[in-house]
């Protein structure tokens, strides 16, 4: 998948993610016009890195789009309007690097302290977190 082509909508996002090969290591969706992401998509075993920053009218994340990538190690949600990481972050344990800077993140979930292998978690200017 490529940055910046322009996907703006979940069924937009769906059709890329089905064009994928199953084997995809990295996915970047960064610089599009996403409005949101589907919940149910195929999973991606071998994903690793997931870059969705700049996507500047993202506001929600679902649980279950993170649970099709369960081997995440690199997740990217800068510079978009998320208020929450969703509950299943938690179900990421090979996660180690979360950035969530320039984000509108009220709280951060209980279940972060699932992520054992978490070694780089980035918030700066998130812009409502307290």
């Amino acid at each position: 998948m490529k940055a910046g082509i322009g996907i703006k909508t979940e069924q937009r996002v769906a059709e890329q993610w089905h064009k994928s090969s199953p084997d995809t290591e990295r996915v970047s969706l960064m610089e599009n016009l996403m409005e949101g992401l589907p919940a149910e998509l195929p999973r991606r075993e071998r994903l690793k890195v997931l870059m969705l920053q700049r996507n500047s009218s993202l506001q929600v994340v679902p649980g279950s789009f993170l649970l099709c990538a369960p081997l995440l190690t690199y997740l990217d949600l800068s510079n978009t309007i998320i208020k929450e990481v969703p509950a299943e972050i938690g179900e990421l344990h090979d996660l180690q690097y979360l950035n969530l800077s320039e984000s509108y993140i009220e709280k951060l979930p209980t279940e972060l302290s699932s992520l054992t292998q978490l070694r780089h978690l980035l918030m700066s200017a998130t812009r409502v977190l307290g």
